[in-house]
């Protein structure tokens, strides 16, 4: 009835592979993923990026690519307190705050009309809301975010502003097979990082499955997306 765990094979997680093999214990090494920029679809929107009212960046990388393109631009991003920012997740907003943009909405539910009813709330009662929005997500990423805010009244322009390669994709098949088949317990999560690239990975039904997390970042993440995560004890 030993505890059979699965982790990315990442720097990060060196200590607790390390400390797993010392104790014995079963575990699957997740190959760790790649992500690049999607530059053509993006660069027709980076001249006009002032004209829009809203961004709304649905995680970390989003922001990372974004920040990447502009500064190759010779982009001032003090030029973005123009413009009111939506984060998706605590985690995007503080990836953001590295940067000295402030978000005026954090969402914290993965939830598209629950997304949208905050942004309505914010802006109740202007006389002239401001509708112009920039929603920037993985390029293959399945939303209905953006369904949802042009129902609302919203103008989108939708951006697949970066991509997750899929390398090693026999691994992850395999990987895949026995998580369904229920030969792992439980995912360690050490970075809010490594949960968007298991979601793209395996696209599984998150709540059938039990996680651990190493810091309250990763913790938050799961949160919001209606899990129910513990703290990895590595005794």
């Amino acid at each position: 009835n030993e505890t059979t765990y699965a982790l990315f094979s990442t720097p990060l997680n060196k200590k607790i592979i390390a400390n797993l093999e010392s104790q014995g214990k079963r575990f699957f090494l997740i190959p760790k993923f790649e992500t690049e920029s999607v530059k053509l679809e993006f660069e027709s929107i980076i001249q006009d990026v002032l004209n829009f009212d809203w961004i709304v960046f649905s995680d970390i990388f989003t922001v990372e690519y974004f920040i990447e393109v502009l500064q190759e631009n010779d982009f001032d991003l003090y030029d973005l307190d123009s413009i009111r920012i939506c984060s998706i997740g605590e985690a995007t907003a503080d990836r953001l705050r590295f940067s000295e943009i402030h978000s005026d909405i954090i969402a914290s539910a993965f939830d598209s009309e629950k997304i949208v009813r905050i942004i309505e709330n914010y802006i109740s009662g202007e006389t002239s809301p401001n509708l112009n929005t920039l929603l920037l997500k993985e390029f293959s990423e399945k939303s209905d975010l953006a369904e949802k805010l042009q129902d609302a009244g919203f103008i989108v322009s939708e951006s697949g502003i970066y991509q997750i390669e899929k390398k090693q994709t026999s691994e992850i098949t395999r990987l895949k097979a026995i998580l369904l088949g229920g030969g792992i317990d439980e995912v360690i999560i050490s970075d809010p990082t490594d949960f968007i690239g298991f979601r793209f990975l395996f696209d599984v039904h998150l709540e059938n499955l039990k996680f651990s997390v190493t810091n309250d970042l990763s913790f938050q993440m799961l949160q919001e997306f209606g899990l129910n995560p513990k703290f990895y004890n590595q005794k």
